[in-house]
């Protein structure tokens, strides 16, 4: 069995829901398909940051997506040492000074549902099996037999990209981290503040308040740490020996609870070759505890669809499109990407770490500018020079 469509998206999270549901408002030929049967939940922070939220509202999703979801002010950030900065978001006149928690498989679902009432091919359950360049594009090859002819492939399918590898796109990742996720409730009602925990080690804790009463758990830590107990184990050790997460995390007891993924980053190559690119973090994954994964998927998904659009509207070389498309990701990722390295440089050094807590919290201002390019308010340099400013 055979069908063609114009567009093959693989993977229908952030990414491949917002990429499908714009280029089938483009009038393209959009099918999407995903391995999972059902959405769930994901090892993911679950955080939107401003630029995020800004996003959503140039394109008029926000209120569709986000429906109930809470408002974030701004970040907590704890050193080794024990000491607490809060920090807000900046204000600033093209972004707004909040972020969001997102509930994922209702902010997922509501994207691919959009995308379905758009006119896009919504698939669950089909996973890609191999790929085949034709003269005018792909074939692929499900895993039940089918293949499916289309001119454009997009990978979508998150870190460990089948598309990426299909492609010899993938290569091994800067770090190599794993990244552990649970929901859990809270003992005391939770404040509109994402928090990130430092501890000695390296291991750093995130919690993003996704209810009054529930918290959405977020641990990355080296591998070695779990080579002699389990991953529940190691998150109670660390929020039972915490004084800012004890009295708020009772320790778990059901280890099936706790999902985990290694490694943690994604790295390519490149994110296109001909006929086919790649978005998500299948285009290469930083930190998955500061809402960069999702701000990442719908940034790249709609700066992709927009060159692919303009590219078949009027005609033109579609592979022209996708190289336009990849100097845009790689001018927008490169600052972010020395930023993320010199911060996980930093966490696994406690002396450097609470140096640079401590510089956070010498002015206001200072952290505030350092959450601001958290948040994608500001470019590194932007946030650089702010705090340079706030010193003076």
């Amino acid at each position: 069995m055979q069908m063609n469509c114009d567009v093959l998206i693989v993977g229908g999270g952030p990414a491949g829901g917002l990429a499908a549901l714009q280029l089938a408002n483009a009038g393209l030929a959009v099918t999407l398909i995903e391995a999972q049967t059902v959405l769930g939940e994901r090892v993911c922070g679950a955080y939107l940051c401003p630029a995020g939220v800004a996003l959503l509202d140039e394109l008029g999703l926000r209120a569709e997506l986000t429906t109930n979801m809470r408002s974030l002010l701004g970040m907590v950030l704890v050193s080794p040492r024990g000491k607490r900065l809060q920090t807000r978001f900046p204000s600033n006149a093209r972004y707004p000074d909040f972020g969001i928690s997102l509930k994922r498989p209702a902010f997922d679902n509501a994207l691919l549902d959009s995308a379905a009432q758009s006119g896009a091919t919504i698939r669950m359950g089909q996973r890609l099996q191999a790929l085949q360049r034709t003269g005018t594009g792909w074939n692929a090859t499900m895993a039940d037999g089918e293949t499916i002819s289309a001119r454009l492939l997009i990978g979508a399918d998150g870190r460990k990209s089948c598309v990426a590898r299909l492609l010899n796109l993938a290569v091994e990742p800067w770090q190599k981290r794993v990244a552990l996720h649970v929901d859990v409730p809270s003992l005391t009602p939770t404040s509109p503040y994402g928090e990130m925990h430092v501890f000695a080690d390296g291991t750093y804790i995130g919690l993003n308040p996704i209810g009054t009463h529930t918290l959405n758990v977020s641990a990355l830590c080296d591998p070695a740490e779990l080579r002699h107990t389990t991953a529940m184990d190691f998150i109670n050790q660390r929020t039972q020996t915490s004084e800012h997460l004890r009295p708020r995390i009772a320790p778990l007891t059901n280890a099936a609870s706790v999902r985990a993924t290694f490694p943690a980053a994604a790295s390519v190559r490149d994110v296109v070759a001909t006929n086919a690119a790649l978005i998500g973090d299948a285009s290469g994954f930083l930190d998955p505890l500061t809402g960069e994964g999702i701000y990442q998927a719908l940034w790249t998904a709609r700066a992709l669809a927009s060159e692919v659009s303009r590219a078949w509207a009027n005609d033109t070389a579609l592979n022209t499109s996708l190289r336009r498309y990849a100097i845009q990701r790689r001018r927008q990722h490169r600052g972010k990407r020395w930023c993320c390295q010199a911060f996980q440089a930093i966490i696994r050094r406690p002396r450097l770490s609470n140096a640079a807590h401590d510089l956070l919290s010498f002015r206001d201002g200072i952290g505030n500018s350092f959450i601001g390019m958290i948040g994608n308010i500001y470019s590194p340099a932007q946030a650089c020079w702010n705090m340079m400013k706030a010193l003076t």
